[in-house]
C-alpha cells in the first residue's frame, strides 16, 4: 500500500503532466490525492519541492530505460521513450522551472549528469575510451534531448532521419 508521500507525489506527477507545472498547486495535489492541503505542508517542505521530487520520480524510469537501450544499441529505442509525450512533458516542466529556480536547476542538472555517466559508462564497456565515452555521451544524449524536444514539438518532425544522421556524426555510436 502507497504512502502519504508516495500518493502526494502521484498526485503531483499527474497534475504536472495534464496540467503543467504551475498548475501543480498544494490544494490541487491535495484535491488528486485525496487530503487536505496541509498534509502536503507536513510531507514537503515547500509546494516546490513537491514538484521536483515528483518530477525526479517520473524521470527516473526514463534513466534506466535509455540507459538500458544504449547498452543494447539501439538508439531508435531510446529516442522513441524521450519523445514519449509524458517523459518528454515532464523534462520540459522540469527544465523551464530550472531557469528560475536553483533548486530545480540542480535536481535537473542531476538527472542529465547521471544520464551522461550512465551512457558513458556503457561506451567505456563497449571499448571506447574513457575521455572520448564522456564526450560521446554527451554529444549523444544533448542529440537525443534535441531531437526529443523537436518531436515533441512537430508531429512531423523526421525523428528516424534525424536519428540515423545522429548515428553518422557520431561515427555509429552507439
Amino acid at each position: 500500500m502507497a504512502t502519504t508521500s508516495e500518493k502526494l507525489l502521484d498526485a503531483a506527477l499527474d497534475v504536472i503532466l495534464e496540467k503543467g507545472w504551475a498548475q501543480a498547486s498544494t490544494r490541487a495535489v491535495a484535491d488528486r490525492a485525496g487530503v487536505r492541503p496541509g498534509v502536503v505542508h507536513y510531507h514537503f517542505a515547500s509546494q516546490q519541492n513537491l514538484r521536483i521530487d515528483a518530477a525526479m520520480r517520473g524521470l527516473e524510469p526514463l534513466l534506466v530505460a535509455l540507459t538500458e537501450a544504449t547498452a543494447r544499441r539501439d538508439l531508435q529505442a531510446a529516442i522513441s521513450m524521450a519523445t514519449r509525450p509524458d517523459w518528454a512533458r515532464l523534462l520540459s516542466e522540469m527544465t523551464m522551472s530550472a531557469m528560475h529556480d536553483e533548486s530545480a536547476a540542480r535536481a535537473t542538472r542531476g538527472f542529465m549528469a547521471a544520464l551522461r555517466d550512465s551512457v558513458a559508462d556503457v561506451l567505456r564497456r563497449e571499448g571506447t575510451p574513457a575521455g572520448t565515452a564522456a564526450a560521446k555521451a554527451a554529444a549523444l544524449t544533448a542529440g537525443m534531448d534535441g531531437i526529443g524536444l523537436h518531436a515533441s514539438l512537430d508531429p512531423d518532425f523526421p525523428v528516424a532521419e534525424a536519428t540515423a544522421a545522429l548515428l553518422e556524426i557520431l561515427g555509429g555510436t552507439p
